[in-house]
């Protein structure tokens, strides 16, 4: 499984983007991302990949992310590709909470 999480220039973001608000960019990236590419917004700017997902994958979806939002490059801090080897969710451990879902498939499973 593989991700992506990306840290913005604030300044350069406000300055940059094309929309009304430049919150919205969080949300153009995930639609993207979650649409064309197989990933899940997890918080913020993370993105995980379903299992479909490969590092190929990722650089498609960061080169696609550049080619879409005239804002993009300019705006990024930085973008970062993860492999992920698992991915478990600790809430139980804290009591918090049980697996999350979506598309009944687990999001997060519990070791």
């Amino acid at each position: 499984m593989y991700g992506i999480i990306i840290n913005f220039d604030a300044e350069k973001l406000r300055e940059m983007y094309s929309g009304p608000v430049h919150e919205n960019a969080h949300a153009d990236i995930c639609s993207v991302l979650t649409e064309d590419f197989g990933f899940t917004c997890i918080q913020g700017d993370v993105y995980f990949g379903d299992e479909s997902v490969s590092s190929i994958t990722c650089v498609l979806a960061a080169q696609k992310l550049k080619e879409r939002f005239s804002w993009f490059e300019a705006s990024v801090k930085e973008i970062k590709m993860l492999r992920i080897d698992e991915l478990n969710d600790l809430g139980p451990a804290i009591g918090r909470g049980s697996v999350s879902k979506k598309k009944g498939r687990p999001l997060l499973k519990v070791a």
